[in-house]
């Protein structure tokens, strides 16, 4: 049995910034026999760099050089080492995102080999940037221990070329498979960063949207493609979260000022007319009236939602958001978590 039974895989692309950070809290948890597997996607700053200085005082960190691929790519690298080596869990961390000190500890390790789960999840905290605000959560892929033996059994990978919701549909997939160890512990923190995505450009917006619907597509070819109980079932739910991510689409394009010619446009000469124009596909009544209302051209539609469009961008500019979000709250996390720092 190997000796490290946990590994984490971090990619990582020009993370110079933040990578010192994500590898500490791994390294500062109560249980050491852990394998941290950073998959270097290409990275042109100093992050690899700042990985082999960590390699010298860590022999647990191991560093995966390659030409840059994409987040997905990446992460199935980081698969393919746990597979090869033998281990027996994995779990994933971006690399501008922490563990908390509590994430890796002997309860945890008990509820693992103890229970007849494979699928262990934990709540996490969403921070900003600088790490002084929070906002607690109760799911996320990252908060997840996963099955090495799950995923290789049933080839679940990560869909390449997409770097929106891909692992969403990890996940999804994954879950099809597994019993899941419901945990209410807060051990993760997602950081939050706004800048990363540039949203009021419409090509990337278009791009975000292409990526995310593109991810439940792969969900659908993966169901059709392995004969498993309820695979009519799965295939129909990953068409249903295509049609929810256009209807989505759909209203923040409107919210952010795009025309309506400009979407159709987009659609038209999307992969996707087929599921935009299925009208017997619907996840829920507000999805199913987005598109209805904006396939019938509603001024009225149109309209209110520009209106909040507009809004948004005043309260933006004025932080008046930040005043009124009750869930959203000052915390000293620096202090209390990373003072080991």
């Amino acid at each position: 049995m190997n000796e490290q039974i946990l590994a984490v895989i971090i990619p990582a692309y020009n993370s110079g910034l933040y990578i010192s950070d994500a590898l500490r809290s791994i390294q500062n948890q109560p249980s050491k026999d852990i394998k941290i597997i950073v998959v270097n996607d290409g990275s042109t700053d100093n992050t690899k760099n700042i990985v082999n200085e960590k390699i010298k005082h860590d022999s647990r960190i191991v560093l995966i050089n390659q030409q840059n691929q994409g987040v997905s790519v990446a992460r199935n690298t980081g698969i393919e080492y746990c597979i090869q080596h033998g281990f027996k869990y994995v779990a994933f961390l971006d690399s501008d995102d922490l563990w908390f000190d509590n994430f890796y500890t002997n309860k945890i390790k008990l509820q693992i080999f103890n229970g007849d789960h494979d699928l262990l999840h934990y709540n996490y905290l969403m921070v900003n940037s600088n790490i002084t605000r929070a906002k607690k959560h109760n799911g996320s892929f990252a908060s997840y221990i996963y099955k090495i033996e799950i995923i290789q059994r049933f080839n679940i990978r990560f869909p390449e070329g997409i770097g929106i919701n891909e692992d969403g549909i990890f996940h999804y997939i994954y879950s099809t498979y597994s019993k899941t160890c419901e945990n209410k512990e807060y051990i993760f923190m997602y950081r939050n960063n706004h800048s990363s995505t540039s949203h009021n450009q419409f090509n990337v917006y278009n791009k975000y949207f292409n990526h995310a619907i593109k991810a439940w597509e792969f969900g659908e070819h993966y169901f059709k493609n392995n004969n498993i109980s309820n695979s009519e079932k799965n295939i129909n739910y990953c068409r249903i979260m295509q049609k929810t991510l256009i209807a989505e689409f759909i209203q923040q394009s409107i919210i952010n000022g795009f025309s309506y010619k400009k979407i159709q446009e987009l659609i038209n000469q999307s992969q996707f007319l087929d599921i935009y124009s299925d009208n017997n596909i619907w996840l829920d009544e507000q999805s199913k009236n987005i598109i209805l209302l904006f396939k019938a051209r509603n001024i009225k539609f149109y309209f209110k939602n520009r209106i909040k469009g507009l809004i948004f961008k005043i309260t933006k500019k004025t932080n008046i958001l930040k005043f009124f979000d009750k869930k959203y709250y000052p915390i000293d996390l620096k202090y209390c978590l990373f003072n080991k720092f």
